[in-house]
């Protein structure tokens, strides 16, 4: 025998546990691995890809859903609210940068920037969730009653948009009472994991062909899972991953905590993972 039986166990093992998958390359895994799919494929094999394939389409799915392109109306509010504060962004920055010597708005801008928009329009990058989270800044111009020195400076038409955009927002979101056009569903940490069982599975009806004696089924079984050693990252201690795919906010659930949490003191009634040693 060729092989190192031991070694080469744990080598297929590797790929029939749990792998983790980047939620944005789902489809390129599902793509990769029916285009590296033995012809061959057994009833079992088959029905196993096909639901990799089904389980990547439902993980882009939410992925779309999460980010508002599946209701034309969210993006489309969403867009209104962040070309709302670019505007009104870009006309206190445009004050802030006249000369001294020509006008005096040019301070006072500078201030208005500095205290609302410290980070620049960073914030209106993100999805519609994050896009809303962030604009809570019309709250603080109210707080601190920026608005009339907000006025004086750049026309009035300007903070009235993004009061009326995040009003409209606020509609489609479903946060004025009425229903929300967001989807509902499964999490995007559910979808994938999902899809990763799904793998999982398959690895492992591909991997019930193997004979270790025999080098055709063993390179049969390598090349079908080849995919996954690009693809795929894992988080936990100890896994072998692709160090180049770095998962995104929202694929994976949180791993619980499991053992001595560090900065419990040694006390048995706050601390469980705590025994005192005992008197000999």
């Amino acid at each position: 025998m060729r092989f190192d039986v031991t070694k080469l166990a744990a080598q297929i093992s590797g790929y029939t546990s749990t792998c983790r998958v980047a939620s944005r390359h789902v489809g390129t895994l599902a793509d990769l691995l029916t285009a590296r799919a033995p012809k061959d494929l057994s009833a079992t094999q088959a029905k196993a890809l096909e639901l990799v394939k089904l389980r990547a389409v439902e993980v882009d799915q939410v992925r779309r859903n999460r980010l508002g392109a599946t209701s034309p109306r969210i993006g489309q509010q969403r867009q209104e609210l962040a070309s709302a504060w670019s505007s009104l962004h870009g006309a206190l920055v445009a004050l802030a940068n006249v000369p001294a010597d020509i006008g005096a708005e040019a301070g006072e801008a500078t201030a208005i920037v500095g205290r609302l928009f410290p980070s620049g329009l960073s914030f209106v990058n993100g999805d519609v969730m994050a896009l809303w989270g962030d604009t809570m800044l019309l709250q603080r111009i109210d707080e601190e009653g920026l608005q009339s020195r907000i006025d004086a400076l750049v026309s009035p038409s300007l903070l009235r948009s993004v009061r009326a955009a995040r009003g409209r927002l606020a509609s489609v979101l479903g946060l004025d009472g009425v229903e929300s056009e967001l989807p509902s569903g499964p999490t995007l940490a559910v979808v994938n994991s999902y899809f990763a069982f799904a793998v999982m599975t398959y690895a492992r009806a591909l991997s019930a062909d193997v004979d270790l004696d025999d080098d055709a089924s063993i390179q049969r079984f390598f090349s079908a899972v080849q995919p996954l050693d690009r693809l795929r990252v894992d988080t936990r201690p100890g896994g072998k991953g692709s160090p180049e795919v770095e998962p995104e906010e929202g694929d994976f659930e949180e791993e619980p905590v499991v053992g001595p949490v560090p900065g419990l003191p040694d006390d048995p009634e706050v601390n469980p993972f705590y025994h005192p040693p005992t008197e000999a």
